[in-house]
């Protein structure tokens, strides 16, 4: 096995631990310190940025065990959320700036005993074992052993150490069978599986068989899921910006990576990279925020626009960000975000109605500053099960926002709610005769789509005018539209 030392996302503790005490951090540090102390107390909130599968209740584990096949208010994600370990970097962050063992150890604790019960077996394939929770659970372990390597004072047992390189193991195995590699290619999954898999065989090789062929696997598959998933216009073809976001992730966190130890990756990562971050600079709100399109929530645009301009150099990126460094800034990107982030140029964007043609996404604003008003108008392709049943529904924001998008609000397979929040019906969007216009099988799949025609826009300096049609309605025998 290679043992060569690579360079993480944290490389130098002290230049890390001067910026995190930065007083501008204060009122974020209080948030992740809540989350952290709750976890003392085996009490888990899933209402970070960016949870993927947000939940505002607070679950306690009364006997002080966590049960990681635990389900609380019927909802499996919660379950999945559990499992992805995410916390275990919190716990971490959290060792890092109060110099309080106590959240070490609570996650040494936790992630001993993980490993020691959750075998993979067939009964858990669906609940810790699912291939995307094991992806982005090698992700935050390869994150919390970057961290723990700052921190000598923090020691992994010999015996801890064998059985996480044993498990990583085990998952990266996993998720390189062949089966599993050859299917779904143009999910998100696939992105988020591969994710981790790199991460783990290019940051700590040492500790993985075949850690040279593993990583070849999976650079192979981001790099075709980078090719197949994200359309020429830049956008995800899931028709979610939630999944747009956790796609680029991935592949930033690989391109990061391979960028500071000189690991050549296929120009398709990059390129891709850059087509996303044009247009999740478009499809910012004017007060800096992800609207909650398709399976997704509302989000603070500016820290992941902020990690974007360092990822690809994007200057419009950087300028929508701010100048403010976000604490989420630093441990995503590490310490070199700060001369990186003054290395960059900024400049206000000046295209201020653009037409996506291949994702059928249509945006129009008056200006890039706070107070502008925004639209937003979708007429396209249904996507993948993250995507609604929204053809020619619009957004409409201006100081606050007026017309909106529903957002996801479960995944509750057999849920009344999950099925409402995806019809027609509930955007803003055009029925005829109370019909819906695509009909949908279960929670993720349609017996029937709107193709979209075409959309139109003409820009002039005073006006926008756009143009869009579908012919949903065509095959129940309805001619309007």
């Amino acid at each position: 096995m290679s043992t060569t030392k690579r360079i993480g996302f944290y490389q130098e503790r002290q230049p890390l631990e001067r910026c995190l005490q930065d007083p501008q951090f204060a009122e974020s540090w209080q948030e992740k310190l809540r989350l952290a102390d709750a976890l003392l107390q085996d009490t888990i909130f899933y209402d970070q940025e960016w949870d993927m599968e947000r939940e505002f209740r607070p679950v306690t584990f009364a006997d002080g065990r966590f049960d990681w096949n635990h389900e609380p208010f019927g909802d499996p994600e919660w379950t999945y959320m559990l499992n992805r370990h995410r916390f275990f970097v919190l716990l971490m962050e959290a060792y890092l700036y109060t110099k309080d063992r106590r959240y070490a150890e609570k996650m040494l604790a936790l992630w001993e005993d993980w490993i020691e019960r959750e075998t993979l077996v067939a009964e858990h394939l669906w609940t810790g074992w699912r291939t995307i929770e094991t992806g982005i659970r090698l992700k935050n372990w390869v994150k919390t052993l970057n961290l723990l390597e700052l921190c000598p004072e923090i020691e992994l047992s010999a015996g801890l150490t064998e059985k996480i390189a044993t498990s990583m193991n085990q998952q990266t195995d996993y998720l390189c069978q062949e089966k599993l590699i050859n299917m779904s290619m143009i999910s998100n999954w696939k992105v988020l599986e591969q994710n981790g898999v790199w991460l783990a065989c290019a940051l700590y090789p040492q500790w993985i068989d075949n850690a040279a062929e593993k990583l070849a696997i999976a650079e192979k598959v981001l790099t075709t899921s980078a090719e197949l998933q994200v359309m020429p216009d830049g956008f995800h073809w899931e028709q979610s910006f939630m999944y747009h976001h956790e796609v680029w992730i991935s592949l930033a966190e690989v391109q990061q990576i391979a960028q500071r130890n000189g690991l050549q990756l296929p120009s398709a990562i990059s390129e891709a990279l850059i087509r996303m971050t044009k247009a999740s600079v478009a499809l910012t709100r004017p007060d800096r925020s992800q609207s909650p399109y398709g399976d997704s929530d509302v989000e603070d645009m500016r820290p992941m626009l902020q990690w974007m301009a360092l990822v690809t150099g994007d200057p419009e990126a950087n300028w929508l960000a701010g100048r403010r460094l976000f604490l989420s800034t630093l441990f995503d990107y590490g310490e070199a975000a700060v001369a990186g982030l003054s290395e960059l140029n900024a400049l206000q964007p000046q295209q201020l109605d653009q037409n996506f043609e291949d994702s059928g996404l249509v945006f129009l604003r008056d200006s890039w500053e706070k107070d502008a008003s925004w639209t937003l108008i979708k007429n396209g392709s249904q996507g993948g099960g993250h995507g609604h049943s929204d053809n020619l529904h619009f957004e409409l924001f201006h100081r606050e926002s007026l017309l909106c998008d529903n957002g996801r609000f479960t995944y509750v397979e057999d849920s009344p709610i999950r099925k409402a929040f995806k019809n027609a019906s509930t955007h803003n969007t055009i029925l005829v005769d109370g019909e819906e216009f695509t009909r949908q099988s279960g929670s993720w799949g349609y017996e029937g789509t709107a193709p979209a025609l075409p959309n139109y826009l003409c820009s002039r300096n005073d006006y926008a005018y756009a143009e869009c049609s579908h012919t949903g309605y065509f095959r129940y025998g309805k001619m309007c539209c």
